[in-house]
């Protein structure tokens, strides 16, 4: 019931969930990396996306404009860099995949 406290919940439905989609598509293309056999690689750029860049980001942005906005805005930065990472990694790992000359369209 507390005033403040229903504000930065506001703040944080208003960043966060208007953006979740995104860390939806991450995991998306995180399964289809494991699906496909290869699990080291989508934990790597998992982990440097989503916990390496938020720290960084908590000592250099976050150290300049201390606000609580500021460290919601970084989940869908993340989300957003670590899915980019995750299409490219996707990408390389089906030109990978030897072609089936024998299936007919």
């Amino acid at each position: 019931s507390d005033s403040k406290a229903i504000e930065y919940g506001l703040v944080r439905m208003e960043i966060i969930f208007s953006t979740y989609f995104l860390c939806g598509i991450m995991d998306v293309l995180v399964g289809c990396l494991r699906g496909l056999g290869r699990s080291i690689l989508p934990m790597i750029v998992s982990l440097l996306g989503a916990c390496g860049f938020r720290i960084l980001w908590i000592f250099t942005v976050f150290k300049e404009h201390t606000t609580l906005e500021t460290i919601y805005i970084s989940y869908p930065i993340s989300w957003t860099l670590t899915a980019s990472v995750h299409l490219i990694c996707l990408l390389l790992v089906i030109r990978k995949f030897p072609k089936d000359t024998n299936t007919k369209a």
